[in-house]
């Protein structure tokens, strides 16, 4: 028996410092975010919320400081009017995508049993906010049964670029990007082609249209319908014909088109230094829902 419990001692220890080495996701619309910032070591002060006769400790991809009776390592933690409860353990934790694709969420089971049998655990919704200082705050708690509910609001939560970087096969050429990019809410580059259609761009981001799934490239029909042209999880990029000239980056899998082909566009950025805010879009050139889109930005010069 003793040896029992030492093995699952051992899993246990194993499954803590795996969940606690990882505390970044990256969603399925290409998102990425590292919420380690949240995070706080022995000793420090957790995130703190009352509610309702309770109030709530929360340590991101950690442990609270709070007094948790359970030997368990717990990320959030309950204190009721004269106990304290686990209301989830480090080790189970699981990152989701957030509502419409933007911000995570954070999922902890395996807290202390309630009165009706079933053990506490908590969901941590966390938006972004980039004027929130410090770790973050909690907003608001929900409970049902021994279900928990966080709104939290933390400048962490704001996705970041992935790559927006790209070096030329030769190793000639170097190109960063990363601020084409804007977050949720910012200004899409657009242009209107000949036949009326808008599209709207963010380079290594997701459109602000609205366009559903998220997109990196977004067109408005003039029908007045959103058809996505290509997801930020297909980026690619290539090098343009003269390779000093700039860079071509390339998203698929946009909305079906037909019956068998996807909508995808090709950005053909070249490198203008006089060109100011993020870029223009010049011409685009439509070829069976595939879309060229020739742009000039001063961040496509080669380092």
């Amino acid at each position: 028996m003793a040896t029992v419990r030492a093995a699952l001692a051992l899993l246990l220890v194993a499954g803590v410092a795996a969940a606690s080495q990882s505390c970044s996701y990256t969603s399925s619309t290409g998102y990425f975010y590292d919420l380690s910032g949240m995070t706080h070591g022995s000793g420090a002060e957790d995130m703190i919320i009352n509610d309702a006769g309770s109030t709530f400790f929360v340590n991101v991809c950690g442990v609270t400081t709070a007094a948790c009776s359970p030997t368990t390592p717990m990320s959030v933690c309950q204190k009721g009017y004269n106990a304290y409860y686990g209301a989830g353990a480090l080790f189970t934790q699981q990152f989701s995508g957030g509502e419409d694709g933007q911000g995570v969420n954070v999922w902890y089971g395996d807290g202390t049993l309630c009165g009706d049998g079933d053990v506490r655990n908590t969901l941590l919704k966390i938006s972004c906010d980039p004027s929130v200082s410090g770790a973050g705050v909690i907003d608001s708690t929900q409970e049902v049964g021994c279900n928990y509910t966080m709104k939290v609001r933390s400048k962490y939560a704001c996705p970041q670029v992935n790559n927006c970087a790209y070096t030329t096969p030769d190793g000639k050429y170097s190109y960063d990007l990363s601020n084409m990019t804007h977050h949720a809410g910012g200004v899409d580059i657009s242009a209107t082609d000949e036949n009326g259609n808008k599209f709207y761009v963010n380079v290594c981001g997701n459109t602000t249209a609205a366009c559903n799934p998220a997109m990196s490239v977004c067109q408005k029909a003039l029908n007045s319908l959103y058809y996505g042209a290509g997801t930020l999880a297909t980026q690619t990029f290539s090098p343009l014909e003269n390779p000093a000239a700039g860079v071509a980056i390339t998203y698929t899998d946009g909305t079906a088109c037909g019956t068998s082909t996807k909508r995808q566009s090709t950005l053909r950025i070249t490198c203008a230094p006089y060109i100011s805010g993020v870029g223009v879009i010049d011409s685009i050139v439509e070829s069976s829902c595939a879309y060229t889109l020739e742009m000039r930005s001063q961040y496509a010069c080669a380092n």
